[in-house]
């Protein structure tokens, strides 16, 4: 290894090494593993194409991107980066002296600052670490350079990308390594909707959710290659495997991104589809699962009188056949009348822990009365880390919590012809037509889950 590269690495994990993972999760410290850090250099390279090489690093951290740009033999011309903890600034100063100018402070406040090259792995903050003050601040000076208007649940990785990419040179190239959940998120939609509009998107790459590029960021990780020159007519899009040799890539018109909730577009569905055949709604919100999901064993030392108990389903992954029968072990307190005996010293506990204030309780009359809901015959788990397509036959007729999906079939649809149809539900789709965020979880909304197609 050559000398400077080791020293880093030994540097870069004494620093890691000296702050717990929550201190790291707050301010988005993650460093970019060398190996990666090469990939994405090489094909930021290819794209570049000859000549020097003006470098830019907004989140140069100890410099694993330069090292690598340097390892590639690239012709450098001229290379800074910019890194808000001094403690690391210094640290890259010292790795690179006299071919890599460190700027401490915070890229975006920084002006002036040009590359026809930028790689980088911006902070993964997200928005709620961020203070009111500083995403006033973000936001508008993301407009002021770019137009665009953010959300405030964007995280600050995203104004860190419109923010680099504003600073390339004309045909510049950047490649930025982010959460992939800026794809399929409605605070991503501003953003996706400028890179396909103002500049070229050449491709972009999303790593296999159980190949995570960070272990301790628990997140699942795309690379982003963007030129700063008019939007070309179609975008690479490309999946698992490595950057080199992916799994899957598809070509995929510039205006049909520009039309699409998510990148890249789902497919269209041509037969017929879930919502065709079944009408789906979450199941109950109890505002305070830990007190009104109660085992049947603590029920009974409650004295909790049974009427005031129905049998609800548990979690997903404690449920090993897909035909739920039988009332199980757990209950959902329901009760909408006067309380008296064990029942009024329990629902006094509760008061006690203030749960009568809470958002969805406030709202409820009396507090302890649940939504209703009537038991659905199927039901689904919509969130998991490989998929979050589990489909379970309700003959139970149990009641579900919102950590289920409650699928009722339409009018002349048959139990078994339904089940039948559920069955035919492809796991793959659940990724294709879902949302994914950090650490690899999957998700299908209500509105998703409609839209998958069914093999009937």
């Amino acid at each position: 290894m050559e000398p400077r590269e080791a020293r880093r690495r030994a540097a870069q994990a004494v620093f890691d090494g000296a702050r717990s993972l929550q201190q790291r999760n707050r301010v988005g410290q993650f460093a970019t593993p060398s190996q990666l850090a090469s990939a994405i250099a090489s094909e930021a390279l290819v794209l570049l194409g000859e000549g020097p090489v003006r470098f830019g690093e907004p989140s140069v951290g100890s410099g694993a991107f330069y090292g690598a740009l340097l390892r590639s033999g690239a012709e450098v011309e001229s290379a800074w980066g910019v890194e808000l903890d001094p403690e690391l600034a210094g640290i890259c100063r010292e790795i690179w002296s006299g071919q890599l100018t460190v700027h401490t402070g915070d890229f975006t406040q920084s002006r002036g600052l040009r590359a026809n090259l930028i790689l980088a792995n911006p902070p993964y903050v997200r928005h709620h670490h961020l203070t009111r003050g500083e995403k006033v601040r973000l936001r508008a000076r993301v407009q002021e350079e770019t137009g665009v208007r953010l959300s405030g649940l964007a995280g600050l990785y995203v104004y860190f990308m419109l923010l680099g990419t504003a600073a390339l040179e004309p045909d510049g190239v950047a490649a930025w390594l982010v959460p992939s959940e800026w794809m399929r998120v409605g605070y991503g939609r501003p953003l996706r909707d400028w890179l396909a509009g103002s500049v070229r998107v050449e491709r972009v790459h999303v790593f296999d959710a159980n190949d995570e590029q960070f272990g301790d960021a628990l997140v699942s990780s795309s690379v982003v290659f963007v030129r700063r020159a008019p939007p070309g007519s179609e975008v690479v899009f490309s999946r698992g495997g490595t950057l080199a040799r992916p799994d899957e890539s598809v070509l995929v018109a510039t205006a049909e991104l520009l039309a699409a909730e998510r990148w890249p577009p789902s497919p269209v569905v041509t037969g017929p589809v879930l919502g065709d055949w079944f009408s789906v709604r979450r199941g109950v919100a109890t505002g305070a699962n830990q007190f009104f999901v109660l085992t049947r064993a603590r029920a009974d030392e409650l004295g909790l009188p049974s009427d005031a108990l129905k049998p609800v389903l548990p979690s997903p992954r404690e449920l090993e056949d897909d035909v739920i029968e039988g009332d199980g072990e757990l209950f959902l307190l329901d009760w909408s009348g006067p309380a008296s005996g064990a029942l009024r010293e329990y629902l006094e506990q509760g008061e006690a822990a203030g749960l009568p204030d809470r958002y969805l309780l406030s709202r409820r009359k009396p507090w302890y009365r649940q939504e209703r809901r009537d038991p659905a015959p199927f039901v689904i788990a919509y969130m998991g880390r490989k998929s979050p397509l589990r489909v379970f036959w309700n003959k139970a007729g149990r009641l579900a919590t919102n950590r289920w999906l409650l699928l009722y079939p339409k009018e002349g649809i048959g139990t078994e012809a339904a089940w039948r149809a559920l069955r035919s539900l492809d796991p793959a789709d659940a990724l294709t037509f879902g949302r994914q965020y950090g650490g690899g979880l999957n998700k299908l909304e209500p509105s998703e889950l409609l839209r998958l197609p069914l093999r009937v």
